[in-house]
């Protein structure tokens, strides 16, 4: 019978200079390769539907983050279900077991030690001591920069109060509080930061903190600062963030399919689709909406705009086109692309995807798919000369669509 195996091995790999360590998937052919002794390994056996299993996995792919850029230190794993030769070979019977290969050890030493990132990352530091200084995100506040980072009405603080004499739970916090914190570091406005109270006792009795860890919220309005009050695990406090800022961030820093959209201007082109007879009136209680609103996304309502003027004088094509093409350079765009750059164009396709589907609604039996991108067009051609023609189809033709062009032209001006 099968009980929860987990084998950490901390290995040397040749890899991409820019990938550097992974959790590289073993196998009977890989392993020994792998293991060779040039490198420190660290190798996980599992099994997938083990809860133990399960509740490591999280914290192996911190510590390879963490690891990251280190080229002499690989992470590894072995799925105990699929690869039974090399269970029986160093006889796993229990599941999770751990094993790591210090630098010019070939056989497996077997780890023993806590299930902890602290713990893993006490290992390594053992053997493989770190030369290099990891990229912090967090940011520690003083008596000196607090109030000017805390304060400023411009940013949404998250702050964490801890200290560092008696506090476990701070300890343990802080991989994830760091993860947090690198999910938003490329927002301008959120700033995920932590201050000691040991050591700065004056802001701590300034909030009456008197336990340890304590999260607080400052938003741009509210600078007394809100207590946090849900639970301390990455995902929620990054879904706190997204929901206070209406930004769209994943755990980690990638971008949701939500990032660059706006639900206002959403629903407008959803309307807009359907009749765009009424468009110009809802774009204008758009726009006395977010009159004086600060908005992450403020800056797309243009693209939003643009798109709807350009559809009007080309049709529901350009979207399609216009998906490909931005496609196509993120599928092309070179490492070198600032990251921001990219983000743009992520951006961009969401917004583009509001449309698609808002039109894809309207006409149902309409297909964009590559696979059937003939019959699609077939389709469409056959629902336009099917269906009479709404105040949309009207406006494309020309009838009154210098009125609009012009009004859409001013609204987009006044966002």
């Amino acid at each position: 019978m099968w009980t929860a195996v987990s084998v950490v091995v901390f290995t040397c790999l040749v890899a991409c200079p820019e990938s550097g360590a992974v959790v590289m998937r073993l196998n009977n052919t890989t392993y020994d390769q792998v293991t060779r002794g040039d490198k420190f390994v660290l190798v996980q056996f599992y099994v997938k539907w083990s809860s133990v299993c399960q509740k490591l996995e999280p914290k192996w792919e911190d510590v390879e983050r963490r690891y990251r850029e280190r080229d002499d230190v690989v992470i590894g794993k072995v799925n105990a279900q699929e690869d039974r030769i090399l269970v029986t070979r160093f006889r796993t019977t229990t599941f999770p077991t751990i094993f790591y290969y210090p630098k010019g050890v070939t056989q497996h030493q077997p780890y023993e030690g806590r299930h902890s990132i602290a713990a893993f990352v006490e290992l390594i530091e053992q053997h493989a001591p770190t030369t290099w200084v990891p990229k912090i995100f967090t940011m520690e506040l003083n008596s000196t920069n607090f109030d000017q980072i805390v304060m400023d009405k411009e940013k949404f603080v998250m702050l964490q109060f801890y200290n560092t004499t008696d506090c476990y739970k701070c300890k343990k916090l802080q991989p994830d509080y760091e993860m947090v914190a690198e999910t938003f570091h490329n927002e301008r406005t959120i700033v995920v930061a932590r201050v000691d109270t040991e050591t700065h006792p004056e802001i701590g009795k300034r909030f009456g903190i008197s336990q340890h860890p304590r999260i607080m919220w400052f938003t741009r309005d509210n600078k007394r600062g809100i207590p946090y009050q849900s639970a301390m695990k990455p995902l929620q406090l990054v879904d706190f963030i997204n929901h206070q800022c209406h930004t769209a961030r994943e755990l980690g820093g990638g971008l949701t399919s939500q990032a660059g959209r706006m639900a206002e201007m959403d629903a407008v082109v959803s309307d807009f689709i359907t009749s765009i007879a009424d468009v110009q009136k809802e774009a204008e209680k758009v726009r006395d909406k977010m009159a004086g609103r600060q908005h992450p996304h403020s800056n797309y309502s243009s693209f939003y705009m643009d798109m709807l003027d350009r559809i009007g004088s080309h049709g529901y094509d350009l979207v399609t086109m216009e998906i490909t093409n931005l496609q196509n350079s993120l599928a092309t765009s070179p490492k070198s692309m600032p990251e921001d750059e990219k983000e743009d164009l992520i951006m961009r396709v969401n917004i583009l995807r509001v449309f698609q589907k808002a039109y894809r609604t309207q006409f149902p039996k309409l297909q964009d798919s590559d696979s059937e991108e003939k019959k699609g067009e077939t389709e469409v051609a056959e629902q336009r000369a099917k269906d009479p023609p709404n105040a949309f189809q009207r406006k494309v033709r020309g009838r009154g669509k210098k009125g609009y062009t012009s009004k859409m032209r001013s609204i987009k001006h006044e966002l």
